[in-house]
């Protein structure tokens, strides 16, 4: 059993969900399983995501769009971990992220740890 289920809801997010999952598969902490869930991407999604299933990225789809929360719920249910975290498919982790909130967790001072974002280098400022 994983310690941290990643769960991450993707919907036609062929353009950009390589770079999230990476994100998680370059994680410092190692002891996580990343779920990715397809909200019936009518796009090449699945394509994406393919080449990376192995014993740390589990893919499922839906068979029809079920929207964010229920696939979210659709995931959780799938976890294994101790913990969930979320990550959605457009978010790039730092390599730290998920040891920085386990060790934090861990303190069992805390239920529930989030974070902030740092706005991408890529995004045009007009």
């Amino acid at each position: 059993m994983e310690k941290v289920s990643v769960i991450m809801p993707a919907y036609n997010a062929a353009g950009f969900i390589k770079e999230s999952i990476l994100g998680v598969l370059n994680q410092t902490y190692q002891d996580y399983h990343l779920y990715v869930i397809d909200d019936a991407s009518t796009d090449n999604t699945a394509d994406v995501v393919k080449p990376f299933i192995h014993d740390r990225l589990t893919y499922i789809r839906n068979n029809t769009n079920q929207g964010v929360a229920e696939t979210r719920n659709i995931a959780i249910e799938a976890a294994r971990g101790d913990y969930i975290a979320f990550c959605d498919s457009d978010d790039v982790w730092r390599e730290n992220k998920l040891a920085r909130q386990v060790g934090v967790l861990k303190t069992n001072r805390y239920d529930v740890v989030c974070s902030h974002y740092s706005p991408s280098k890529m995004i045009r400022r007009w």
